[in-house]
């Protein structure tokens, strides 16, 4: 059976907004690097080829698909929204002395609200994963080495993952696992693939456990170490500005699903419908509809609305 996840966010009364509307937009994107103590530039304090490089050394074919997973305390999102966040992309930094890449085939991405804490995972793959678990991706990525090692800082590479299915993250009801797994990869240089950039202290927020091959249930080894990921957050904020003859409303461009709804009154949901067109002029962050005070009627409430994709729908 089909289970939807509804999300409204926004609300907004034409007639009250117009007139109390704050001239500085709301904070839509949080691009937050874990673990927190680093940065874009610092790198983390060790480097591991698991779970996209070769591992074990040097048999190869036992980890040829692989599943894993890391738990991020929600601490490390502190200064980011609490509530009413959305993951939108993920990006994970490769060790800058290394330059390896690697396609990875048949990946599935999970993301869910656990109550696990770091360093102390269930070998168990299934007794880490937190109630609201969802498919965020599914397909193929690419993963890369972050730079030539030559006393540069540490970088992201720009091979973001953007997710099919966004997942809403609240860090008040508990800590994120990231649970990824992957039928093949495919070196693009050699047979070594990547070295990712990780962190490797007791109290750094993050740690993981692996297992081969992707179909495994229980994981091979549980580690302290975590990779270093920086993810792009966004909140579904609508916002709206009264423009004299007309009325500007504003929201995220970077929320696949959502869309702009609009009613006449509020209290049931059958009253709410699709509003105008889901290809709103926008400048890659922001979408704006300038809509005409005469051409409103009745329509006093707009509101974003999402259905989350079941995982079949997935690309």
């Amino acid at each position: 059976m089909k289970t939807l996840r509804l999300y409204y966010f926004g609300l907004v009364c034409l007639l009250s907004a117009a007139q109390s509307f704050a001239a500085s937009p709301p904070p839509w994107f949080f691009a937050p690097v874990v673990p927190k103590n680093l940065n874009e530039t610092t790198e983390g304090a060790g480097a591991t080829v698991i779970p996209f490089g070769t591992f074990p050394s040097p048999n190869f074919h036992e980890c040829e698909s692989c599943r894993f997973q890391q738990v991020i305390a929600a601490s490390e999102f502190s200064e980011g929204p609490q509530e009413n966040g959305f993951i939108y992309s993920i990006l994970p930094r490769g060790d800058t002395c290394n330059q390896e890449g690697t396609s990875l085939d048949g990946v599935v991405i999970r993301l869910s609200t656990t109550s696990k804490e770091p360093d102390n995972l269930s070998l168990r793959f299934a007794e880490n994963i937190g109630p609201d678990e969802r498919v965020v991706l599914r397909g193929s990525v690419g993963v890369y080495g972050g730079g030539d090692c030559v006393g540069g800082p540490a970088r992201f590479l720009n091979n973001w993952w953007i997710l099919s299915n966004s997942f809403p993250y609240s860090p008040l009801k508990g800590n994120l696992l990231i649970d990824i797994e992957y039928s093949r990869k495919m070196p693009d240089f050699d047979r070594l693939g990547p070295t990712m950039d990780a962190q490797a202290d007791l109290a750094d927020g993050i740690s993981m456990i692996y297992g081969c091959p992707n179909t495994a249930e229980v994981a091979k080894e549980a580690l302290t170490t975590g990779l270093i990921f920086q993810f792009f957050i966004v909140r579904p904020a609508l916002t709206v500005q009264d423009q004299a003859d007309s009325i500007l409303l504003k929201w995220s461009h970077r929320l696949p699903h959502f869309r702009l709804q609009a009613a006449q009154v509020v209290g049931n949901s059958l009253a709410w419908s699709d509003y105008g067109t889901e290809e709103w002029p926008n400048d890659l962050d922001t979408n704006y509809a300038t809509l005409k005070k005469s051409a409103l009627g009745d329509t006093r409430y707009f509101r974003l609305y999402s259905d989350s994709p079941a995982p079949s729908q997935l690309p």
